[in-house]
């Protein structure tokens, strides 16, 4: 089956599925694409660090579900 939609986000890093989440609150149907394998993730040991701004928007998303 095949979905057409007409925003295609590419990476399935932390912008990008917050991009996709944001335009999925608004109505907006995306696509996310990611090389990496499903569940691959889980594996990155690494740290992410977020500016003030991107933790008061991830806040918001969290306390008022937007």
């Amino acid at each position: 089956m095949q979905t057409h939609h007409d925003i295609l986000v590419v990476g399935g890093g932390p912008v990008g599925l917050v991009l996709s989440l944001l335009l999925a609150k608004q109505g907006v149907p995306s696509t996310v694409l990611e090389a990496r394998q499903q569940g691959a993730a889980n594996q990155d040991t690494r740290a992410l660090a977020l500016s003030y701004g991107t933790r008061r928007i991830l806040e918001e998303l969290i306390v008022t579900g937007k």
